[in-house]
């Protein structure tokens, strides 16, 4: 029967203790994470001549804050950076695209990803998102226990990917049809550089994914901020070519997916980009 074949580890539940988050070009291992909800309201609806029964319509959607938590560590809380830095949304210079539509400042995109066997993954972006809250360690001397702080992120939109659901073998054989190439077109940079100019035509329907990439040269968290950087400028560049901000996703990969050999100049060349996808 089909959709009887399926191995073990196509069913395997993924562990829920190996994940990771990007935040601004920054991956933190957080102790845990909450919060990852869609909820819509229910509308209730007495409809004359019905007395006895009230009607429920679909209301809006709603997406509950995240919650991270994670062990606070001697120096500097880069959590607390954070919130300081995204503590509203009053724009800068480098936040902010003179001459073009109205796009809400100082915030950012992020990824939530859970590693399972055999490489799988399912990753949450969520999109548009400030810190509303930081929260340090409660003190108790008559306690052993470590030091935790978290923050809360307000969000206006999570979108699940992954490729960990079951996988359905001998399935009954369709005629095979070639799936739509999705259209992707890539922006260069120079070495350490994140400058772009101009827009970028963009169609308001349609959902863009842009990825961040680098080059090897330089440590790897430097990269994985300048990747990210990359990319939120050329979604900037999208949203002033005629995008809507909720539809672009921009995400920074840093050196960890080279498309060439890093040990070259024209390969490092190659590397530094940001490709936009349509999704």
């Amino acid at each position: 029967m089909a959709g009887d074949n399926k191995s073990a580890s196509d069913l395997a539940p993924l562990p829920a203790f190996r994940f990771y988050v990007q935040i601004n070009g920054m991956t933190f291992p957080f102790r845990s994470c909450s919060g990852l909800k869609i909820e819509q309201t229910i509308v209730d609806l007495e409809e004359g001549g019905f007395n006895t029964t009230t009607r429920k319509l679909v209301g809006k959607v709603k997406y509950p804050n995240i919650v991270l938590k994670q062990g606070l560590a001697p120096g500097n809380s880069e959590l607390h950076k954070l919130k300081l830095k995204y503590m509203n949304d009053t724009g800068t210079s480098s936040t902010s695209v003179p001459n073009t539509r109205w796009a809400p400042p100082n915030r950012f995109d992020g990824t939530i990803t859970q590693v399972g066997p055999e490489g799988k993954e399912v990753k949450w972006f969520f999109s548009g998102a400030w810190i509303v809250k930081w929260e340090g360690p409660d003190l108790d001397a008559t306690k052993n226990e470590i030091s935790i702080e978290s923050i809360e992120i307000a969000h206006n939109g999570l979108v699940m990917v992954g490729g960990a659901g079951p996988q359905f073998k001998d399935e009954p054989k369709k005629e095979e049809q070639k799936p739509a190439e999705k259209k992707t077109q890539t922006v260069n940079f120079a070495t350490g550089s994140s400058d772009t100019s101009g827009a970028i035509a963009a169609d308001p329907e349609k959902r863009y994914r842009v990825e961040g990439h680098t080059d090897n040269v330089g440590s790897h968290s430097m990269n994985m901020q300048l990747s990210q950087q990359r990319a939120d400028a050329v979604k900037q560049q999208l949203i002033s070519g005629g995008a809507k901000p909720q539809n672009v996703t921009a995400i920074g990969y840093g050196p960890d997916k080279p498309i060439a050999d890093n040990s070259t100049a024209a390969g490092r060349a190659q590397n530094r980009r940001v490709e936009i996808i349509e999704e």
